[in-house]
C-alpha cells in the first residue's frame, strides 16, 4: 500500500510526501518523521500508523491546535484516500494508491493562514512552508572484531609446608613415697608377783609408784 500526504504551495506547487514507516510523527520537532517548521505546530503534533489490513490511522499527540479529518476536529480517526488531513495551517489531501487521480488545491473559509492564531476548517496557506521529510538513519558497515582467545592461566602448583613434629615427653612417674616408720612397739605391762599382769589399774598404780622412786 502507498500512501501520500499532498500538499500545495501558495504558488500553486504540488508536494508529495509518502509515507513509508509504518509509525510517522508529524510535528515541529526536529525528531518527527514529518517537521513543519510552524509554532502553531506542536513539537509532537499527531503520529500517523499503517496498520495490517491496509488500515491507515490518525491519532493526536495532545497538540495544542489539534488534528482535524475532513473539517471535525479529533483525538483518534481512520483515513481513506481523498480524505483532508489539517494540521496547523497545513491541509493535506491522503493519497492512497494513486486515488484520487487527480487532487485540486483546498480552499474553503474559516482556516487561518500560517500567520494566524485559531483554526475552525481547513485552506490553503499563504506563505511560504519548507516541510522536510527526515531521512532514515543509514546503515553502518561494522567490521567484524576478531575474537583473540586469551592464553590460559598458569597454573601453580601448590607449595607443600612441612607440618613440625610435636614431641610429647611423658612426665617422670612421682617418686613413692617413703614406708612410714613402724609404731614403737607398747612396753608389756607391769606383772604382779608370781608372773600374772595386773588389771589396768593395778598397772596404773604400779606405774606411779614406780615413777615416785626414780624420782627420789
Amino acid at each position: 500500500m502507498d500512501v501520500n500526504l499532498v500538499m500545495f504551495k501558495p504558488d500553486g506547487q504540488r508536494k508529495d510526501f509518502p509515507l513509508t514507516n509504518t509509525v510517522s510523527v508529524i510535528g515541529r520537532g526536529e525528531e518527527c518523521e514529518l517537521q513543519i517548521p510552524l509554532l502553531n505546530v506542536s513539537r509532537r503534533h499527531c503520529e500517523l500508523r499503517l496498520d495490517p489490513g491496509d488500515i491507515i490511522r490518525v491519532k493526536d499527540l495532545a497538540s495544542s491546535n489539534g488534528t482535524y479529518l475532513n473539517n471535525q476536529r479529533i483525538s483518534e480517526g481512520e483515513l481513506s484516500a481523498g480524505d483532508r488531513l489539517a494540521i496547523g495551517p497545513i491541509v493535506f489531501t491522503v493519497q492512497v494508491d494513486g486515488l484520487p487521480g487527480e487532487v485540486a488545491p483546498i480552499k474553503s473559509d474559516g482556516q487561518v493562514v500560517a500567520e494566524g492564531s485559531a483554526i475552525d476548517g481547513p485552506t490553503v496557506i499563504t506563505e511560504e512552508v519548507e516541510i522536510e521529510i527526515q531521512p532514515e538513519a543509514e546503515e553502518v558497515d561494522v567490521a567484524p572484531v576478531e575474537l583473540v582467545e586469551a592464553a590460559a592461566p598458569e597454573v601453580v602448583e601448590p607449595i607443600e609446608v612441612a607440618e613440625p613434629e610435636v614431641v610429647v615427653e611423658a612426665a617422670p612417674a612421682p617418686e613413692p613415697a617413703p614406708a612410714p616408720e613402724p609404731a614403737p612397739a607398747p612396753e608389756p605391762a607391769p606383772e604382779q608377783e608370781g608372773g600374772e599382769p595386773l588389771d589396768p589399774i593395778s598397772a596404773l598404780e604400779a606405774l606411779a609408784a614406780e615413777s615416785r622412786k626414780k624420782g627420789k
